[in-house]
């Protein structure tokens, strides 16, 4: 059990830092774009931070495994019927 704990963290890390790469190609894509003004200066940040939460909510939900779940060989999985867990399940919403 204790190695399956460090596999998950080892997988939260390696998905955070993912998560920040994308942020940081997100806004500047956005900083490329939008001309700076002294109106939109949070306006790159605020959309990719809106793009990390998207990311970091909805990650596991193909075939139950992120990136650093993949990585690390690691899978959720619906304990009641031992089959992957769904998209909703994974985002933590259970019907």
């Amino acid at each position: 059990m204790e190695g399956l704990k460090k596999k998950r963290f080892y997988a939260i890390g390696i998905d955070f830092l993912i998560g920040c790469f994308m942020v940081w190609v997100v806004e500047a894509v956005i900083r490329l774009i939008v001309p700076p003004a002294p109106h939109f200066f949070m306006f790159p940040m605020g959309c990719g931070i809106h793009f990390f939460m998207y990311w970091f909510l909805c990650k596991d939900c193909y075939k139950g495994m992120s990136p650093g779940k993949r990585i690390m060989g690691i899978q959720i999985i619906n304990i009641n019927t031992l089959n992957i867990a769904g998209s909703l399940r994974c985002m933590g919403l259970s019907i």
